[in-house]
């Protein structure tokens, strides 16, 4: 895909009725996220319709969300299609006012236009032609123009390989699937948002436009939305595209430059790049994050029980409890470095991370480290197990408190091999980093002396790993571990990292 290093300077362009104002320095690919009602659609919408005053060259092409997908497959000379035809060029300088309004408004003429383009081009070259074949075939052959119908059938059926569009002999738009014909309009509601936003956007691509796409993952599946979009970007390479979406994996896709998160502001492309391992777990609890006063960060996903669990214990409603992903992950956002460093101090952030066979000491600012290696341990202690003997009454008699630390010790008995190794893992593991002073670097005077200062910092790195991985540490690592493991096994010590 071509990129163009063309910005749009947005400078305090109003789009709600507070008075709420956006600032901003758009590039090709552009993406607008928030929560819902944050005014996505109010600030695309504004936009689009303000552009001439930041651009006056653009035109703007707007795509709603929500859209309608009905559209009439007769492509044919009718009545109401015949001014199309008699003037397709004339007819596409109005059709291109029209693209600031609905999709849904514009679209059965979209159709009829690229056909009508598309028999005008033939027509125009096959008089090319035929004037070189007067002139006694001088000079090169016309070439063959890139049809719009056919261009817009090649597109789509790339994306569908399974389906063929074709126009029957009474010019209506019909599928063909598995031998089965069957009129256009009745595709799925993924291949029929395909097909309209093909049709149209293909149309005039060579303009210079700004492309406003509403809910551009609207009834498609999520890598089926980035295989399209992508790909009409790469047709389209003068274009410029801003969408407004909720999806995390579009919005995060390589092509993406910026994308301006409301309630928080830009993310610029190198941020993107630089934070691409965080920027879907920021993405993703921003908005929540954003409706919260109080909030409780925790691994996993939405979906992961850590959530779940955290939400039942605490039993808060005023408390939000957001997963965010790794134990990193919930570090940097509760002590509020990287991308979440301009979260708003009003919002009270505290994270809870696994131990995960971690040191017994270690502490992180604003983290509570579990006394447990996941959090689905808490489930196995003794009080809430009889706990939920109690309240489902689905055993035949209810085990007593010691039996579950008889059971939970026989267990950890079991596994205290396993559980020294992971600790002793996770104590030996090492940081290599061969760098040098500034002081040091600048006295640098020619390449025989940055080599030997590479190899003197690169041999005392090795030294520390040598230090770490020696021999005699490690057995004293782990036959600590292993003894720590054993202690708490003797005297039923139930927060003990198992």
């Amino acid at each position: 895909m071509q990129n163009s290093d063309e910005k749009i300077s947005f400078k305090n362009l109003e789009y709600q009725k507070n008075g709420t104002l956006f600032t901003a320095d758009i590039g090709r690919v552009n993406v607008i996220m928030g929560a819902n009602g944050s005014g996505k659609s109010q600030l695309l919408r504004a936009m689009s319709d303000h552009i001439h005053s930041y651009n006056s060259e653009k035109k703007a092409i707007f795509v709603e969300g929500g859209r309608s997908l009905m559209f009439d497959i007769n492509v044919g000379m009718q009545p109401n299609s015949l001014p199309i035809y008699n003037d397709p060029i004339g007819y596409e300088k109005n059709y291109v006012r029209k693209r600031s309004n609905r999709l849904s408004d514009r679209m059965n003429n979209a159709l009829i236009l690229l056909k009508a383009l598309e028999q005008t081009k033939k027509s125009t070259h096959s008089d090319e032609v035929q004037a070189w074949e007067d002139s006694g075939r001088t000079g090169d052959i016309p070439k063959r123009p890139r049809l719009p119908f056919e261009q817009f059938k090649n597109i789509f059926e790339s994306i569908f390989p399974d389906i063929k569009i074709i126009i029957t002999p009474s010019n209506q738009l019909y599928a063909e699937k598995n031998g089965e014909e069957y009129p256009a309009n009745s595709m799925s509601d993924g291949e029929k948002q395909i097909f309209m936003l093909t049709a149209d956007l293909l149309s005039f691509k060579n303009e210079n436009q700004i492309f406003f796409i509403d809910e551009p993952e609207l009834n498609l599946h999520t890598s089926l939305a980035e295989q399209f979009w992508n790909l009409l970007e790469s047709e389209i390479p003068n274009g410029i595209f801003v969408y407004a979406t909720h999806s995390l994996s579009f919005a995060t896709r390589e092509n993406v430059e910026l994308i301006y998160l409301l309630g928080y502001g830009i993310i610029s492309e190198s941020e993107i790049k630089l934070q691409h391992d965080h920027i879907k777990p920021f993405l993703g609890s921003f908005p929540k994050l954003m409706k919260s006063s109080k909030c409780l960060l925790v691994e996993g996903e939405e979906e992961s029980i850590d959530g779940a669990l955290y939400r039942w214990m605490l039993n808060d409603q005023n408390i939000s409890v957001i997963p965010v992903g790794g134990s990193s992950e919930v570090y940097l956002a509760a002590s509020r470095q990287g991308l979440w460093k301009k979260l708003s101090d009003k919002t009270v952030i505290a994270g809870i991370i696994d131990r995960d066979f971690k040191s017994i000491d270690c502490s992180y600012q604003n983290c509570i480290t579990l006394p447990y290696h996941e959090a689905e341990s808490i489930l196995s202690h003794p009080k809430i197990v009889l706990g939920l003997q109690q309240s489902l009454g689905n055993t035949e008699k209810n085990s007593t408190y010691d039996e579950l630390v008889d059971i939970l010790c026989a267990e950890a008995a079991e596994r205290k091999i396993y559980v020294s190794l992971q600790r002793t893992f996770n104590q030996l593991s090492v940081n290599i980093r061969v760098s040098a002073e500034k002081s040091t670097i600048s006295r640098i005077e020619n390449a025989e002396s940055a080599i030997r200062i590479l190899l003197r910092a690169a041999n005392s790195e090795i030294q520390k790993a040598h230090a770490i991985c020696d021999e005699n540490s490690i057995v004293s690592i782990f036959n600590k571990e292993l003894e720590r493991c054993q202690n708490a096994i003797d005297k039923k010590m139930l927060t003990i990292y198992f």
